[in-house]
């Protein structure tokens, strides 16, 4: 006997899931692997060191899919980003809204230089010179083919 969803009292007879929450879905297994995989793509690329673990958190009643402490060089840091299956003009604005709530908020910035990213999955070049003109980083899923995540797990 198999798994009954009409069995639930809530249940309508509709299923609840569009286009949007599909989007979303893509969204958090995208975020789940440049959590593993960005490291050493950022380490080799961008001389960007990643101290510990890169996880997720709610600063400010913002989410944030992406933070990690970081060294750049000498200088203390902390990696702020979103990530999005299609990077587009509005995730700026997102963006900026993240950075300036970490800034604000959150509690074990300590002072430290805020290094801004965006993790997407395609990016056309507008929006990649967009992100260069203003000094963000940004990384498609492609470019982590071929990094070992951290702890030398093959991908």
């Amino acid at each position: 006997m198999g798994f009954d969803v009409t069995r639930f009292d809530d249940f309508d007879g509709k299923f609840k899931y569009g286009p949007e929450d599909i989007i979303d879905m893509i969204g958090y297994r995208l975020a789940n692997e440049s959590y593993r995989c960005l490291p050493a793509l950022l380490e080799d690329k961008y001389k960007i060191s990643v101290i510990g673990r890169m996880f997720r958190r709610d600063v400010g009643r913002v989410y944030v899919d992406l933070l990690a402490d970081a060294e750049r060089g000498e200088t203390k840091a902390l990696i702020v980003g979103v990530v999005k299956p299609e990077l587009e003009a509005k995730h700026f604005a997102q963006l900026k809204l993240r950075v300036k709530r970490v800034a604000e908020l959150y509690e074990r910035l300590n002072g430290r230089e805020i290094i801004p990213m965006m993790v997407a999955f395609r990016a056309s070049e507008p929006e990649l010179r967009r992100a260069e003109r203003r000094g963000v980083i940004v990384v498609q899923s492609r470019e982590w083919h071929g990094y070992a995540p951290k702890g030398g797990e093959k991908l």
